[in-house]
């Protein structure tokens, strides 16, 4: 049917159903309609004796068949073939009533493509946001680090930001004893590289924040992360660099490693590339080597370790979004950050293995496109702000 018949199919069932002329498949008909949303209330409306005198009594002050045809034109309806007296009926409050919900029924389960194609008219503008950073001084004040700079500051030192991120030099009366206490915030949408005091290198991504000192004092180097962080450690035996994140503890003398913990996902990895680490909580340590991670769900929950492919977690320093049988809340986090978004998720992300790479110039609706090729998933914009994630009806 074209939707002109089907518009009038489903009034004619209406018509019936009030007349008690529904024979069995009609009624069958009937009943699966008006499970739809758009016909729940109208049901309960037709079942009101007062309701339909109230409807009648208001459109018998109109002009029946001018208002249907004005909803006809609006609707994209063409005329049916049959005569307009077939649509008699609609003169009456009942009947418009029942056309009014049949349209937007019909409208409805037609609009599937324009939903479709809003989403990706939306997503198709939605970039990674330019790298910028916020550094927060030991004292309090804070410095938005958007565009090259190079700054000396009372107490702290040369700060300098640019190509190769931030950097500084600590000044000499930086006191050994009582160590100062910076922090390096990236927003959703950047990442940004710091070089320590000690020449250690840390990439971080965006959501994640980098706790560390202006100058490491004492027998070990510590500083606190939450996010995701890659760490390429100068080496120095004598001076342990240990990095404290949500769920997990490391401690290298020298080495290349990525952390992943942020505070609003499930699941902390620790990937080694090079070099070696110690990872460990409240259930224990594990010493990884090259290309293993360990995986831990809190901070007294076990320590895991399997083998992974390591470039593949460091490929986000290389502006590539890239998973290695990871669940769908890991990916959801990245797009998050990357995309400034938010996610409404109606399926369960434990259900959904990927495995790839996305590079940092696509659009949001490139990734919408990838992710609905590969799996059963709908994703759905309703506005720039906002993705849906259900499973494909």
């Amino acid at each position: 049917m074209n939707n002109s018949e089907l518009l009038e199919h489903w009034i004619g069932l209406f018509i019936k159903h009030l007349s008690g002329t529904l024979d069995e498949s009609e009624a069958a008909e009937f009943d699966e309609l008006t499970r739809d949303p758009h016909f729940e209330a109208l049901r309960e409306q037709l079942q009101d004796s007062g309701y339909l005198a109230r409807r009648m009594a208001e459109y018998d002050r109109y002009n029946g068949r001018e208002a249907f045809g004005r909803f006809r034109t609006a609707a994209g309806i063409q005329k049916p073939a049959g005569s307009l007296r077939r649509w008699g009926i609609a003169a009456t409050g009942v009947a418009a009533a029942v056309a009014l919900a049949a349209g937007v029924l019909l409208a409805t389960r037609t609009s599937v493509p324009d939903q479709r194609t809003r989403t990706l008219q939306l997503a198709d503008a939605i970039y990674p946001a330019p790298d910028k950073v916020t550094l927060t001084l030991a004292d309090g004040r804070k410095m938005v680090l958007d565009e090259q700079v190079e700054q000396q500051i009372e107490g702290v030192g040369r700060i300098s930001y640019g190509a190769e991120g931030v950097k500084y030099e600590a000044a000499p009366e930086v006191a050994e004893e009582a160590p100062q206490y910076n922090e390096l915030s990236v927003p959703e949408g950047s990442k940004c590289l710091v070089t320590l005091e000690d020449g250690t290198r840390v990439w971080l991504n965006a959501r994640s924040t980098l706790r560390y000192p202006v100058k490491f004092t004492g027998g070990e180097r510590h500083v606190e992360l939450n996010g995701e962080g890659l760490f390429d450690v100068t080496h120095n035996p004598e001076r342990p660099f240990v990095v404290k994140a949500g769920k997990t503890t490391m401690t290298v003398r020298g080495t290349k490693f990525n952390v992943r913990d942020f505070a609003g996902e499930s699941l902390a990895s620790t990937t080694l590339l090079e070099g070696c680490v110690e990872v460990g909580n409240q259930s224990g340590t594990v010493t990884l080597e090259p290309g293993m991670q360990s995986q831990t769900r809190g901070a007294a929950d076990p320590l895991t370790v399997r083998e992974v492919d390591a470039g593949t977690y460091a490929a986000w320093t290389q502006d590539k979004l890239a998973f290695y049988s990871a669940d769908l809340e890991e990916v959801l986090t990245d797009i998050r950050s990357w995309y400034r978004v938010e996610t409404q998720v109606n399926v369960n992300p434990a259900e959904y293995t990927l495995t790839g790479k996305i590079p940092r110039d696509y659009s949001l609706a490139k990734v919408i496109e990838l992710l609905e090729t590969i799996t059963d998933l709908e994703l759905v914009m309703p506005d720039e702000n906002t993705l849906i994630v259900n499973k494909r009806p």
